[in-house]
């Protein structure tokens, strides 16, 4: 499973102000990753790396209004 832009704010974490069930359920099962990274800080370029597999470089999924290669 994959999220785009979800900090880690959410009930199995510790954020008690979360109400999220089932993700609680799933993650009582699962296994958790405490540490995570993103490959470009912004949602539009993070998302397209996410769903093409392409890592960014200097001229790709650079900004927020990124196109894969030409």
């Amino acid at each position: 499973m994959a999220v785009d832009d979800l900090k880690p704010e959410l009930n199995f974490y510790g954020a008690t102000h979360i109400k999220s069930p089932n993700l609680d359920n799933l993650a009582s099962q699962s296994m958790v990753f405490e540490r995570s990274y993103c490959n470009i800080p912004v949602c539009g370029a993070s998302r397209v790396s996410i769903l093409t597999g392409l890592r960014p470089t200097r001229n790709r999924f650079v900004d927020a209004y990124t196109k894969k290669d030409d």
